[in-house]
């Protein structure tokens, strides 16, 4: 009596059948598309001698083939390239100006892909994060150029151009910023006078004061500046400290006072001349000298440890003979 069980199966052999041997063109290449024509398919049945047997036989049905796609993939790629992907002008050979940014509406799309950029900085003080976006700065500032100051439009030359400089000292990409510099000082504001901005024309002196050491340069903004503001003032402080007195007292009072970080950013470059020269003129004056008076030539308050490392670091062989630390106070070895 059965029990109304399905019987177990066991062992699986499949046939496969070879193609067809076909003489017409579209037989042969569905036999290649499919490989075969199908497969016979013999299964063991435990507790029967009998075995299971199926077939499978291929779809005789004519497939429907792929069409070509009549999608222009080209310009599709060229439609959804992002505008930051735009080359350098001077680095390019774009024959239209609606490929590159001689276009002035892709210098607008540029600028306000570049201030989402900025929106989505992480960290403000990632040199790394803000050097992307002086990257970006020079393609768009020499397509601005390119285009005769976007076609007249001098306001947004000069936008460009002053977040350009402000990138690049956050950056510290200083060749950038000594383009973007001479760009906006030297022909965007000649161009608009009443744009000028003394805060980049500061930053202007800066960068020939601690920089290049281009007195004239210097001179020639500083006249710019109304001596009676606080721009003025400290320009001219500054000026006087690098080229005439060469006092490091005076360097690091405009070090640490001064109306913006970025001020402090530029004058780095200049701290470690300066400090040569205040051990320079220490030692030709004195064999010893406080420590605490050593580190206001060095620019450095209350900390008698870096005093004496900057001086170690800065001058080698070693210039100091002894330190006193029961008074505090550093010998020199005689300069000759």
């Amino acid at each position: 009596m059965s029990s109304g069980k399905q019987p177990l199966e066991g062992l699986t052999i499949r046939l496969w059948d070879v193609p067809s041997e076909s003489k017409d063109k579209n037989a042969k290449e569905d036999n290649l598309v499919k490989g075969n024509r199908g497969y016979r398919q013999y299964t063991e049945q435990v507790g029967s001698e009998k075995l299971k047997y199926s077939t499978h036989d291929w779809d005789d049905k004519p497939k429907k083939e792929l069409k070509k796609s009549t999608r222009d993939w080209d310009a599709e790629k060229k439609k959804l390239e992002s505008v930051q992907d735009l080359p350098l002008l001077s680095r390019s050979d774009v024959q239209t100006d609606s490929q590159s940014l001689r276009n002035v509406k892709l210098q607008h799309d540029l600028w306000d892909h570049i201030m989402k950029k900025i929106r989505e900085i992480n960290d403000p003080n990632s040199k790394k994060e803000w050097d992307v976006i002086v990257g970006l700065f020079r393609k768009l500032r020499e397509g601005v150029y390119a285009t005769d100051w976007s076609h007249g439009d001098y306001n947004f030359a000069i936008k460009v151009f002053e977040h350009s400089v402000d990138s690049s000292i956050k950056a510290q990409n200083f060749d950038e910023l000594s383009k973007s510099l001479s760009g906006l000082i030297h022909s965007l504001y000649s161009l608009k006078r009443d744009a000028e901005k003394p805060y980049y024309l500061l930053l202007h002196i800066l960068y020939h004061c601690c920089f290049v050491q281009n007195s004239g340069k210097a001179m020639e903004s500083l006249q710019k500046l109304n001596r009676n503001t606080n721009e003025g003032i400290f320009g001219k402080k500054l000026v006087k400290c690098i080229f005439v007195t060469g006092n490091p007292i005076c360097y690091f009072q405009l070090y640490y006072n001064n109306p913006y970080p970025t001020f402090r950013i530029m004058m780095n470059n200049y701290v470690d001349t300066m400090r040569l020269k205040a051990i320079n003129v220490i030692r030709k004056a004195y064999l010893s000298a406080p420590t605490e008076w050593v580190g206001k030539w060095l620019g450095v308050k209350n900390d008698s440890q870096m005093v004496v490392s900057i001086i170690e670091a800065l001058v080698q062989p070693t210039c100091i003979k002894s330190i006193d630390h029961d008074f505090q106070r550093i010998h020199f070895i005689k300069k000759r």
